[in-house]
């Protein structure tokens, strides 16, 4: 059986897709977006629709270790990072 993927370098990535998960003021399931440049990650502040803090409780430190880590590991001369997602028909 044959599997369509889509393999992408992460190097490729220059832009990041956050989804908000949160609730909104009256109780419903946000499902803001918010799509920053990788190097913006870590100014991300609040969902445009919900108003929202967007960091995990607050803190932008996770957000900084991966915009971090993925502009360092798409600089390393010794291997490239590919992520191989598959695709659904």
């Amino acid at each position: 059986m044959s599997e369509t993927v889509l393999r992408l370098l992460l190097s490729e990535l220059t832009t990041v897709r956050v989804l908000c998960r949160q609730k909104t003021k009256d109780g419903q399931d946000c499902g803001g977006v918010v799509e920053v440049p990788l190097g913006q990650l870590i100014r991300l502040g609040a969902c445009p629709i919900c108003q929202n803090d967007l960091r995990h409780t607050g803190n932008d430190q996770f957000y900084r270790a991966l915009a971090n880590g993925i502009a360092g590991l798409s600089k390393d001369q010794a291997a490239a990072i590919e992520f191989v997602i598959p695709a659904k028909p």
